[in-house]
Order: C-alpha cells, then structure tokens, then sequence
C-alpha cells in the first residue's frame, strides 16, 4: 500500500520488504526528522528483537509488499540457524553506519541545505 505508516509502538513483527520503497524516519531533539530508505530485501522492526518498542516510524513511497513474521519466529530461526542472524542484523548495521555519517557530517551539512537526510 503507498502512504501507508507504521507508528512507533510496541513491535513484535519483523518485516521483510519484498517489493516497493520507502523512509525510516524519526524526529530528533531539535525537531529535524531523521530519513532512511529502504526498499526490497531491507528488514524492519529490528529492535523490538530486545522485547522494546519500535523507535522509528515508516513510510512507504510506493506500492509495497512485506513478509511480516513474529519475533518469536525470528528468534527460532535465529537458534536453529546461526547464520540467520546475520542477515536480520546487516540492515540496523546499516541505519548505524548512516547515522554516524550523519552526526559526523553535521556541522557541514549546515551550511549546506538540502544535502542532508535530515529535513
């Protein structure tokens, strides 16, 4: 579905984008809202692996299908199959390495508007 939004509340599902496109975004201190995309073979809802609560929203720009699975299941597969667990992780790796790209970028990124992924 296009325009659809999760919220950030109590996860217990991890979603696999099978196909379409979309952003992670959050809203920092400052108010700036913090963007990452995602599309096919992307993973979300990762950290409610921890039993919290979801701490980003998403968006999708496009029609997109997902394979949503419960955390109970994720973490079977996980037991069961070892090198699962590096699959579920590569994508929070991911959205890790770009915001500390974006933290170190910052005071550049000031001064250059619409060059950042914060809006």
């Amino acid at each position: 579905m296009s325009g659809h939004r999760w919220g950030a509340q109590h996860g217990d599902t991890l979603h696999v984008i099978k196909s379409g496109r979309g952003e992670i975004y959050s809203t920092n201190g400052a108010g700036k809202e913090i963007v990452f995309a995602f599309g096919p073979g992307d993973t979300l809802g990762e950290p409610s692996l921890d039993g919290g609560p979801r701490s980003a929203s998403v968006m999708t720009n496009e029609p997109t299908t997902c394979l949503s699975v419960p955390i109970r299941a994720v973490e079977q597969l996980m037991l069961a199959n070892p090198r699962s667990s590096f699959q579920v992780v590569r994508n929070p790796i991911r959205l890790l390495r770009a915001s500390i790209e974006n933290l170190r970028a910052w005071p550049s990124r000031m001064s250059t508007a619409g060059s950042c992924a914060c809006r």
